[in-house]
């Protein structure tokens, strides 16, 4: 397989966030809005499902105790972080 089960799964979820997305916003504003599909931001946070899904996928498959899920662990922890610290200055700044 040229591709690793754990990029699939990472995918997959990235994907099926997008289309949640797109469902949820498009019953919400009562007309379908495809371009929730290609935006950045919103819930659920597409870039946290992709990099845990990325973590629990490598971690499930070459084991919790592997050097791999190590550095996937701490990506993911690194882009959860920045978003939610993102999140909150953009909060902050629609208050002001």
């Amino acid at each position: 397989m040229p591709f690793s089960l754990s990029l699939i799964v990472a995918v997959a979820i990235q994907l099926g966030c997008q289309a949640f997305k797109v469902i949820y916003y498009s019953l919400k504003e009562r007309h379908l809005s495809f371009h929730w599909f290609f935006s950045a931001g919103g819930m659920p946070s597409a870039h946290t499902a992709f990099v845990t899904a990325l973590a629990v996928s490598v971690g499930l498959a070459r084991g919790f105790g592997s050097e791999v899920f190590a550095v996937a662990f701490v990506f993911a922890t690194i882009v959860v972080y920045d978003i939610l610290r993102m999140r909150a200055a953009v909060q902050t700044h629609s208050r002001i």
